[in-house]
């Protein structure tokens, strides 16, 4: 078992924060490859994306996918376990071979692959998905992955 797909739901939500519920997303250094999730801020204006930088620390990380309502338009997210890691991520070999613990991978507003080398973190992320009753749940392993670019 190398990950998941799985399809969320075409709504405004935090998504991202049901996903990593209770995985100990504080313990990475996140970085934020590309994304347009939007929001509106406390002004009421519409901004294009819930992170101010691409690279943060996961405290700073939870801050950001925990606000109430976003619409995840297509997001590259990793998580890495040192700052002085984090690195371009071309394929799986390239995943396999780094420091990147975890890749998030969420295109055309609800599909999303995860992978993570944790089987522990793993099953915590596969639980959150039945609890929070994303659909067609799948457990992606290396004989059904198909994904070759490591990004979105």
């Amino acid at each position: 078992m190398i990950g998941v797909t799985f399809k969320l739901k075409n709504e405004y939500n935090n998504f991202l924060f049901k996903i990593f519920d209770k995985v100990g997303i504080d313990n990475f250094i996140w970085y934020i490859s590309d994304n347009e999730i939007i929001y509106k801020d406390k002004n009421n204006n519409l901004k294009t994306s819930i992170f101010n930088q691409d690279t943060m620390h996961g405290t700073d990380f939870l801050k950001c996918i925990e606000i109430e309502k976003y619409y995840l338009v297509y997001a590259d997210i990793k998580a890495f376990n040192n700052r002085m890691q984090v690195t371009n991520i071309d394929t799986y070999a390239d995943f396999v071979n780094s420091d990147c613990q975890i890749a998030l991978f969420c295109t055309d507003t609800v599909d999303v692959e995860l992978y993570c080398k944790s089987k522990i973190i793993l099953d915590k992320i596969i639980k959150n998905c039945t609890k929070f009753g994303f659909d067609e749940l799948q457990i992606l392993t290396k004989e059904n992955n198909n994904r070759i670019k490591f990004s979105v």
